[in-house]
């Protein structure tokens, strides 16, 4: 029979460790959201931009 030995020593650097990374790896993951969300608004304010300037030079070039 094997015998699991787990000591109070590494069950709390267990929970150390645990309680250091969860939290790391929520925040890094909505910064990598809010980054991401602001990155394809900029994006989409450029291409609508590029458009209505289009646009507005056909019209202009038209008439």
């Amino acid at each position: 029979m094997i015998e699991r030995i787990v000591t109070l020593r590494r069950a709390f650097v267990l929970v150390v460790v645990v309680s250091l990374l969860v939290p790391a790896a929520l925040i890094n993951g909505i910064s990598w959201l809010n980054r991401y969300e602001k990155d394809v608004r900029i994006s989409t304010r450029k291409l609508l931009e590029q458009n209505a300037d289009l646009v507005s030079n056909g019209v202009r070039i038209r008439y």
